[in-house]
């Protein structure tokens, strides 16, 4: 039985050079859909045998590269125990290699490992209540007679990786791997993820213009004084290297591409969303707008500006909207 690795990237050359490593101790082969990386993401690529590269020609973000990945994976002989990670990701390799002889894997089965956040440091994990039995569905055996039936499966960021119904209507079982983390490296260079959120906010917004659900869905992504954490166990990190830069990372891409979206739709389009935590999205606000965003607890006011703009003159209306900027200044 092969393992197979199955990774989206886009210009993510600084995690790769930590995670591919670790990857590559338990894949037989890693499959990397890359969307037009021009970071040094490819060349490094050439490093590792193990990889195979296909190109993701898609301009946004959307979940049909997964379907991508497991096409060029299916076309592979043989029975195959396929895992979808992100570049950010790995399970430690020991405790993998633990679970997969220990484990009967069955074929129809999803396993899903528990998403585990190391927060701002390796020696500490996220572990409030948002995060602590957060399980991602990420692997199964692919024995080549299934098929999958992609008009009712989902893939998708805010479900599952993988396939969830079969050719035959039949939902797969899904099984929890309880011991074994999927570790999550993200949140350790933490201005650069509050960028990458602030990306994922400002693309679904232009499709949904659904401000209210996006914010509540990225709500977790924020630090808080709720923030649990816990000692991350010494077998999770067993000689593995991670090193103090990860924390210094940055995304440039993503800030980029939000000031061209504020170039193309009006910076004014995305105050409703919850991103102006972040300085240089404030800042940049405040210069085009020469007022400070309004807080996306009142984006009522949005709602209320829309029913009543026929009604009552424009001035009353930023009246208002300064009114609760100036009181939320105060407190």
């Amino acid at each position: 039985m092969k393992i197979i690795t199955l990774i989206p990237v886009k210009n993510e050359f600084d995690i790769l050079q930590i995670t591919i490593p670790i990857i590559s101790s338990y894949s037989d082969i890693i499959i990397i859909a890359d969307q037009f990386s021009i970071d040094g993401s490819r060349q490094f690529y050439q490093q590792f045998p193990k990889i195979r590269v296909i190109d993701n020609n898609q301009e946004g973000h959307y979940s049909s590269v997964r379907w991508a990945l497991l096409d060029e994976a299916r076309r592979i002989e043989g029975e195959k125990f396929i895992l979808y990670i992100d570049a950010d990701e790995f399970i430690p390799p020991l405790m993998f290699k633990n679970f997969m002889e220990q484990t009967k894997i069955e074929t129809g089965c999803i396993y899903s490992f528990s998403w585990t956040q190391l927060w701002k440091t390796t020696k500490y994990y996220n572990y409030s209540r948002t995060w602590r039995d957060h399980f991602k569905p990420i692997a199964f055996l692919d024995d080549g007679t299934l098929d999958y039936n992609s008009t009712q499966s989902i893939i998708s960021d805010h479900t599952a990786r993988v396939p969830s119904f079969f050719s035959d209507g039949h939902p797969a079982k899904i099984v929890q791997v309880k011991n074994i983390p999927l570790i999550h490296l993200a949140w350790l260079s933490w201005d650069k993820m509050q960028m990458k959120q602030a990306w994922y906010r400002c693309a679904e917004f232009i499709i949904s213009k659904n401000a209210n659900r996006i914010n509540y869905i990225y709500s977790i992504t924020l630090d808080s004084n709720k923030t649990q954490l816990e000692s991350v166990p010494f077998e999770w990190l067993k000689d593995l290297m991670i090193p103090e830069e990860i924390m210094t990372f940055q995304s440039k891409w993503h800030q980029n591409q939000i000031f061209e979206w504020f170039d193309k739709y009006g910076i004014q389009f995305f105050e409703p969303l919850q991103i102006w935590h972040i300085p240089k999205l404030r800042q940049a606000f405040e210069a085009r707008m020469g007022r400070i965003p309004v807080d996306f607890k009142y984006a009522f006011l949005f709602r209320l500006k829309n029913i009543i703009k026929p009604f009552i003159p424009k001035i009353i209306i930023s009246f208002f909207i300064r009114a609760f900027n100036l009181n939320r200044d105060r407190k």
